[in-house]
């Protein structure tokens, strides 16, 4: 795990957000990072799928909770501007369309849904079309969603050393013009290629005020919040700013 964060944040220039769909950071620190994560699960001894956010802490963002069965994590971050994003992992056996509808009606708008969908459809680059494919196919046309995915590789089998494209980034149309998609060259020891998705809109800046509280003269600080702090102080500063705000005759 230490190689993966060191090969992964160094080659990606420490990302403003990371979604994971193998969950590798729920026993792993990350500075100026938060961290939320849905464990995955075990299936006849092996553990399955289980997803990662990580966003920077010079963002204000909100976890959301979700009641669904899925494996799914998401946080409502205010970037450019103010979306939600949503990590996460379908299984490879069947699913009910009503599930993924569920879990989009629980999630605030515009969104940007990212992960391993494990389906395939020329869509997206696949070589074969699935009907959880044609699912997902129908879900973004009934929900007027846009697919960032432009046909590139995504998932290097180790095996068969096969290629397909199953991780997809989906968004809401109103954010697609503001994004930009691609596929970084490096697996970093993974056998999913990470994703790189950039915008160009002016991120609000962060100034972090730091305080020399030993440097501070609490007697004078001590005097002036005994003078000015006093009961018809405070009532007569309320007073102003309701007159000021036309609440009182």
């Amino acid at each position: 795990m230490g190689n993966f964060k060191r090969v992964f944040f160094s080659k990606l220039e420490n990302p403003h957000l990371c979604c994971s769909c193998a969950d590798p950071f729920n026993s792993v620190d990350f500075r100026d990072y938060s961290i939320y994560h849905c464990p995955g699960v075990m299936n006849n001894g092996m553990f399955h799928g289980g997803v990662a956010l990580l966003i920077k802490n010079i963002f204000a963002h909100k976890h959301i909770e979700r009641n669904t069965s899925q494996q799914a994590v998401a946080a409502r971050i205010i970037c450019f501007k103010s979306i939600t994003v949503c990590s996460l992992c379908l299984p490879h056996i069947k699913m009910d369309k009503n599930d993924l509808e569920d879990l989009n009606n629980q999630l605030p708008l515009p969104i940007v849904l990212l992960g391993d969908f494990n389906t395939h459809s020329n869509d997206w680059g696949c070589l074969r079309n699935d009907s959880k494919g044609k699912m997902i196919s129908d879900l973004m046309l009934h929900r007027n969603l846009s697919l960032l995915n432009d046909g590139s590789v995504t998932y290097l089998h180790s095996g068969s050393v096969s290629q397909s494209a199953i991780d997809l980034s989906i968004c809401d149309p109103s954010l697609y013009l503001d994004l930009s998609w691609k596929v970084h060259e490096d697996l970093c020891g993974s056998d999913h290629f990470p994703i790189i998705i950039y915008s160009d809109r002016a991120v609000p800046s962060v100034t972090n005020r730091a305080w020399k509280l030993s440097k501070a003269d609490w007697n004078i600080f001590s005097h002036k919040a005994a003078s000015d702090l006093k009961a018809d102080y405070i009532v007569n500063k309320q007073i102003q700013a309701c007159k000021a705000q036309h609440y009182m005759v």
